[in-house]
């Protein structure tokens, strides 16, 4: 059986019943999936159906409307906030973020970006051409020396990227690996 939106591809035999669906057992689905809609828009909300859930919702007050919290609980909450701020976070690093974010937005890396982009043209991995970036064969943070040199960079997919040894928090492993 065709499917009925006119696409001419044949439909798959239902292997189980799935009423909300209109698929029976054994017999062929009407339409493949997502084609229902082909071509057209949803048809638009009632007047009537848009009434029901604003009035559902009118009149209905919060749970918590003029719940006031014990100042015990707002201090205690207060107080943890300071353990995970600036250098008592785990995840610190000296503020470097600041440095090497401004270093990402220099005509220098602007510059290396581009010769990398007009060079390899495609993911040097796998071949894609969706979804690419500039990725930094030695690490953009801790080989400084490197950073602007082409011969460093290479074009990456993002899958790809993410698979690299030297990816967001796998570059600290790798040194403290070889150090």
């Amino acid at each position: 059986m065709y499917c009925k939106c006119g696409c001419g591809k044949i439909t798959p035999v239902a292997k189980r019943n799935r009423k909300w669906l209109g698929h029976i057992k054994g017999k062929h689905i009407e339409y493949l999936f997502g084609h229902a809609l082909r071509g057209r828009k949803r048809p638009p909300f009632s007047k009537r159906w848009k009434e029901n859930i604003s009035n559902s919702c009118k009149g209905r007050i919060p749970w918590n409307k003029g719940l006031k919290w014990p100042k015990e609980i707002i201090e205690k909450l207060r107080g943890n906030r300071d353990c995970i701020l600036g250098n008592k976070n785990p995840n610190w690093k000296g503020g470097i973020d600041q440095k090497i974010r401004g270093l990402r937005r220099s005509r220098e890396y602007l510059k290396w970006k581009r010769i990398i982009f007009e060079r390899d043209k495609v993911c040097m991995m796998c071949g894609s051409n969706k979804k690419l970036s500039a990725d930094h064969i030695k690490s953009f943070t801790y080989y400084p020396e490197l950073r602007y040199d082409p011969a460093n960079g290479r074009l990456l997919c993002w899958r790809c990227h993410l698979k690299t040894s030297n990816f967001g928090r796998k570059a600290v492993k790798e040194m403290m690996n070889s150090a």
